[in-house]
């Protein structure tokens, strides 16, 4: 989970953020096929949105990649909006530029979110909001609770129908990746324990992963902080546990992150 404000949004490599998100919108909106609309969710649903929060008390201290540092314990509520009709969404931005088109983006503190979490933030509140509206200043991409719904039950139907051990998907040479037969429940406590006491991991995946015939734990994570720190901690906790497997981490933004994200539900969320 990253804290941002409009102003300050060049930490998230602003160029690249959500290119394929953006190009799957443009196509979308001329493009009203079945096969259009399934592309457009196949991308949104790997995708990490920026939603306008207010966070009281108000973070002043930042990270080394000049980020915005929430307080442990803050109050954080998220924005609503009504359209015309008065129906109340959750609005949600695929870039920095769309949040700067609102009336009141100067200074707006924002989360950058992956799909699965905002999905159960309405989902989980079915009264708060009918869903959420992407890019409400300029796109206005409705996605209604129904449909929501919907993406979600067939990312949970896929993950049961999934095979035992390692899946057949490959990221990059060589590489593959899948979900444990037992989860190793020690290390996911462990690791809980940490990132509750730290504040620091807001999103975590544990997942099998095998590279060059080598059997790894790998871990992503949405974080907030120092890099470092963090993934050092992490290696910490888990090496002694590990046995004769290897240990890989990387983070939400990075693309075997966002490959090992698709159709699977984090184990730890804050």
């Amino acid at each position: 989970m990253d804290n941002n404000t409009p102003n300050n949004a060049g930490t998230n490599n602003a160029a690249e953020f959500n290119k394929e998100l953006e190009a799957a919108i443009l196509k979308v909106k001329t493009d009203k096929t079945p096969q259009a609309q399934d592309a457009f969710l196949n991308v949104l649903v790997k995708s990490r949105l920026i939603t306008p929060v207010t966070i009281d008390p108000p973070p002043t201290e930042k990270d080394e990649q000049g980020r915005t540092m929430i307080p442990k314990n803050s109050k954080i509520t998220f924005h609503l909006m009504k359209n015309d009709s008065g129906v109340v969404y959750y609005p949600v931005f695929s870039h920095w530029d769309e949040v700067r088109k609102g009336p009141h983006a100067q200074n707006q503190n924002t989360l950058v979110l992956p799909f699965r979490e905002i999905a159960n933030l309405i989902l989980k509140n079915p009264e708060s909001a009918e869903g959420f509206v992407l890019n409400p200043f300029s796109d206005g991409l409705v996605m209604p609770k129904q449909l929501i719904e919907g993406v979600v039950n067939i990312i949970e139907k896929a993950m049961r129908e999934q095979k035992p051990g390692l899946s057949e998907m490959k990221v990059g040479t060589d590489v593959k990746l899948g979900d444990f037969k037992t989860p190793p429940q020690e290390i996911i406590d462990k690791l809980t324990e940490y990132f509750d006491d730290s504040c620091a991991v807001s999103t975590a995946y544990l997942l099998a992963m095998m590279h060059d015939n080598k059997n790894s734990f790998l871990v992503v994570v949405d974080y907030n902080g120092d890099k470092e720190k963090i993934y050092t901690e992490i290696g910490n906790i888990i090496k002694p546990l590990a046995g004769d497997r290897g240990i890989a981490i990387t983070d939400c933004d990075s693309e075997l992150g966002k490959k090992a994200m698709i159709g699977r539900f984090p184990f730890y969320e804050r």
